[in-house]
């Protein structure tokens, strides 16, 4: 009975301690991605606060500023020219009469006339004149506006290749380190091998040679990478001999973003996606279609000229030879005028202007077209560098693991002294080509990334993030 009892008290710890295990599991695996999510939040917003900052602190970022709250001031001035336009005028007239003093140039007692009122224009049409002017004002202002965002991700685009720059020389400085620290511990067992007479005579001198060349790179790493990180600060604010505030706060933060991270699900499938996307998202391109666009609308406003216009005139005024009588509502007169003028003819300027449009529209449709044609190839280019980086990855990664296991392993014959120094130099020279080449092709496929995303008119905030540690 007592047995039976401890094996039921035993069963239920063991399920109650599965039940709790599972709702342990339940609750981690739920946290997971939220953890995810945060980090990858904080990570883009990284890059966000800096391009911010990049933004304000570019010159020709201020520039375009002013220039489209200028286009925004000259769309409301044509705005302006859709409405009636009212005109308060006053008029004092002198007038010579007639037959008095004929023999005198000057008349003495001349007539006068005295005018107060409103006057009112409203042009309902001339010629597609004030809507095509109001259109060109509305585009050059979209255009300003496209400039803006497509110069700010050139900008964002230029500071992501310089944290390229500094990612390339901060892990070849830290592999230089463990290469180092490596052939140190190499030279000390060959000086030992030499020593017991196991080694070629030469050997040592290789070793140490090789110690001394690892170090030169070194140097020439810790002379480049400072200028990149100036780059960086003088970007975000800095200045080239001292650091303001907030781009030594900025640096800060940068500096636990060792790695750029690219995400791959914004990028295209395919080629043909690759086009189609450049075609919707290439601000340039985009920008010379509503050029095109300009062009067309400037031309039909030259051709108001020769087309009808219809003017709606009126006014309301006091007249009195008197100035007390600008007050009297008796001499009050009013009236209305519409003007319609019909141009009949004019020795065929407007045939000849029209045709000269109309070339010029042909000339701006092939320019696109080339322009069109050129980002094609260029596309087309991009996409199979950056294709054949991303296929070569995996064998990469393969050559550097076999290549790694083949040094552990001569590593071990050495030290139990079954081979010699210059059969291990050998293998470490053949790791250390595929690690070179493992480190090229990761950084040669995120700047390849970098050269399609900005082919392609991607946003580099949506592509790009920081991977920040700790």
């Amino acid at each position: 009975m007592v047995f039976i009892i401890n094996r039921w008290v035993s069963l239920r710890f063991v399920f109650s301690s599965l039940r709790y295990l599972f709702i342990s599991s339940s609750i981690l695996l739920l946290l997971v991605p939220v953890a995810q999510g945060e980090f990858q939040r904080e990570t883009q917003g990284l890059l966000s606060d800096l391009s911010k900052e990049l933004y304000q602190n570019h010159p020709e970022m201020k520039r375009l500023e002013y220039q489209t709250q200028q286009s925004l001031y000259d769309i409301q001035e044509a705005n302006r020219k859709l409405l009636p336009q009212l005109n308060l005028r006053g008029t004092a007239t002198f007038q010579e009469k007639p037959n008095l003093m004929p023999n005198f140039p000057f008349s003495i007692f001349p007539n006068q006339q005295y005018g107060l009122g409103l006057y009112a224009d409203w042009p309902l049409y001339l010629g597609g004149r004030i809507w095509n002017n109001r259109s060109i004002r509305k585009k050059s202002y979209e255009n300003l506006k496209k400039q803006s965002e497509a110069f700010k991700q050139n900008i964002l685009y230029d500071f992501v290749e310089l944290l390229f720059q500094r990612e390339e020389l901060s892990s070849q400085k830290e592999r230089l380190q463990t290469n180092i620290k490596r052939q140190a511990q190499f030279v000390r067992a060959v000086s030992k091998r030499s020593k017991l007479g196991n080694a070629l005579s030469f050997e040592l001198s290789q070793a140490q040679s090789d110690q001394w060349a690892y170090k030169v790179q070194l140097q020439d790493i810790d002379l480049a990478l400072p200028q990149v990180l100036s780059q960086l600060s003088q970007s975000l604010g800095g200045q080239p001999l001292k650091q303001t505030d907030s781009a030594s706060s900025l640096m800060e933060k940068l500096e636990r973003a060792k790695e750029v991270v690219v995400d791959k699900s914004f990028l295209p499938k395919s080629l043909e996606e690759a086009q189609k996307l450049t075609m919707q998202n290439r601000k340039d391109r985009i920008l010379a279609k509503s050029t095109r666009e300009i062009k067309a609308l400037q031309s039909e406003l030259l051709m108001s000229s020769y087309r009808p216009s219809f003017i709606i005139s009126g006014f309301g005024s006091f007249d009195s030879e008197n100035v007390s009588g600008l007050y009297d509502w008796d001499q009050f007169g009013y009236g209305m005028t519409l003007s319609l003028s019909i141009p009949v003819f004019s020795f065929g300027a407007g045939k000849k202007k029209k045709d000269s449009i109309k070339a010029q529209m042909m000339a701006y449709d092939a320019e696109l077209s080339s322009v069109d044609k050129s980002l094609e190839d260029q596309v087309k280019k991009v996409w199979d560098q950056w294709q054949s980086l991303n296929e070569s990855e995996s064998m990469i990664s393969k050559w550097v693991w076999t290549s790694r296991q083949a040094l552990r392993k001569a590593e071990q014959e050495f030290y139990k002294g079954r081979i010699g120094s210059t059969e291990l130099l050998r293998m470490q020279q053949a790791f250390d080509r595929s690690a070179d080449r493992a480190q090229i092709q990761s950084l040669s496929y995120k700047k390849a990334t970098l050269g399609l995303a900005r082919v392609l008119g991607l946003d580099p905030l949506k592509v790009f993030s920081l991977k920040t540690e700790g």
